[in-house]
């Protein structure tokens, strides 16, 4: 005995079918992976792995093509060359603010002249000037009013000594008559001679 048999069909979205609501519509299925249509890409998938939907790997930043150019090696190493001559433009006279100096061919002393205490320049300049009317120190020379003298000749400090002591007596209009002046003691030490150097730099 035959015993008919009747079948329900399946809902069509547990078969992939259509979803509710869109069945007769064409074109509204999609493949699994490809993101939907109008929308933005879909990313899948976290961390350095993530990819678009569809296999499409998101580029950090996008940048348009780089030209390059191709250098010989000779012409990029050689130097620009100087003409000898100047070709253009044309020659014309300046007048300068200038004089013409000669130096004299001698020898320049340089000394140091420390004093035993600390004073103002202008009272260092006055020692000195007293110091130089010793015959030795004749003609004179040119000091600082720091540490620095500088003579035309060398000193004759006496037999081969390079220094010297001198106490000098500073003598002035307001010392009063019953008090005595003050004595310094002045050392002067012969410390180099440039000759070459002067040359050099004044030819």
């Amino acid at each position: 005995m035959l015993q008919s048999l009747t079948t329900t069909p399946s809902c069509p979205a547990q078969q992939g079918g259509f979803p509710q609501g869109s069945r007769g519509k064409k074109g509204s299925g999609r493949k699994p992976g490809n993101p939907p249509r109008g929308g933005p890409p879909q990313i899948v998938g976290t961390g350095r792995g993530a990819q678009m939907a569809g296999g499409v790997q998101p580029s950090r930043s996008q940048t348009g093509p780089v030209a390059s150019m191709d250098i010989d090696s000779d012409i990029a190493s050689a130097p620009v060359g100087v003409p000898k001559d100047s070709v253009h433009g044309r020659k014309i006279i300046v007048l300068t603010n200038a004089s013409e100096a000669s130096v004299p061919e001698n020898i320049i002393y340089h000394y140091d002249g420390v004093i035993e205490k600390r004073l103002p320049p202008k009272v260092n300049r006055m020692l000195l000037e007293q110091l130089q009317l010793e015959p030795e120190f004749h003609p004179g020379g040119a000091y600082d009013g720091k540490k620095n003298l500088f003579m035309p000749h060398r000193i004759d400090f006496g037999g081969s000594a390079k220094s010297r002591v001198y106490q000098i007596l500073m003598n002035g209009n307001h010392q009063r008559a019953e008090i005595p002046p003050p004595v310094y003691k002045v050392t002067i030490s012969e410390a180099a001679h440039f000759f070459e150097y002067f040359v050099v730099f004044c030819p």
